[in-house]
């Protein structure tokens, strides 16, 4: 995961291991050797604090020696999509290999492990509205690429069709769809025991109640100045919006400043299967004052 900010943890040990499968070679990097009794996962949608979730992860899984793995990110950098990773690595790893799972932005074939259907399993969530907005940027300008593969293609198609055509063309020709698939995904799992939400509104502005609570559940046991470190180096609050950044913006409800009636729309019609479930509520359904924020 590229670091757009200083590591807290600037040197850790590292075991490498690879596992091959369909002619791919997968090289995971294993960091810490404490390890949990059974697997904790992290699942943060696309576009919704994700980075910031599984950053913050990382640089306390490190500082405490925690055994930590990072399937997704493995597999981008394979050139291998979320949703194909092969067997032999999901459910292959957790199933056999107790640690801290983070990366994750979807459910995927997460739900072929045992470990995960019945191991803590932290969702970070955000208004669909929202992080189709931050899509559209992201796809313009920060992401990242990896260096071949389906992956590497998919984005290049992305980040191409975002500079050519406006951000409600963008979400109109289905280009976020991935992302409501994802919500959805993890409506239909929340009654998997061990599912914790959160919201990104909830927790953007009140990171340290967040992290308490994530270590907690995952029975991750930072000081208090870990935590206060955590915050120093991950609780970024920019004072405007800059589209040029990773972190453009932060403030929820910005898709207002951006999206059409017809884009508002599409989303809601496609995401309104959680919305209500997750607290979001259709701008039709706003009080007037609301609906008028810029």
């Amino acid at each position: 995961m590229a670091r757009k900010t200083k590591a807290i943890v600037e040197n850790f040990p590292v075991y490498k291991f690879s596992i091959q499968d369909a002619g791919i070679t997968f090289e995971f990097a294993e960091t810490g050797t404490r390890v949990p009794e059974r697997p904790v996962f992290f699942v943060g949608v696309a576009k919704s604090g994700s980075t910031l979730m599984h950053r913050i992860v990382e640089d306390m899984c490190r500082t405490l020696n925690d055994r930590l793995i990072n399937i997704s990110d493995t597999c981008f950098a394979a050139g291998v999509p979320e949703r194909k990773i092969p067997d032999a690595v999901l459910p292959g790893l957790p199933d056999t290999r107790p640690a801290y799972y983070y990366g994750f932005r979807c459910i995927g074939n997460l739900t072929k492990s045992a470990a995960f259907r019945t191991s803590p399993k932290i969702y970070l969530i955000r208004d669909p509205r929202d992080a189709a907005t931050s899509l559209f940027f992201s796809m313009q300008k920060s992401h990242s690429l990896p260096k071949s593969g389906r992956t590497a293609e998919i984005i290049k198609e992305q980040r191409e069709k975002a500079s050519q055509i406006g951000i409600n063309e963008f979400i109109l020709s289905g280009s976020a769809d991935f992302i409501f698939t994802a919500l959805a995904e993890i409506q239909r799992n929340l009654w998997l025991p061990e599912s914790y939400l959160f919201r990104y509104e909830d927790i953007i502005f009140d990171k340290k109640n967040w992290i308490e609570r994530l270590c907690a559940i995952a029975d991750l046991r930072p000081s208090e100045k870990l935590i206060s470190d955590l915050l120093a180096t991950h609780d970024v609050v920019p004072n405007s919006e800059n589209p040029d950044q990773h972190i453009r913006q932060v403030a929820p409800g910005n898709f207002r400043r951006h999206l059409s009636e017809e884009a508002l729309n599409y989303i809601e019609k496609k995401s309104e299967s959680y919305m209500a479930d997750f607290g979001y509520k259709p701008v039709r359904d706003e009080t007037p004052a609301v609906a008028a924020v810029a």
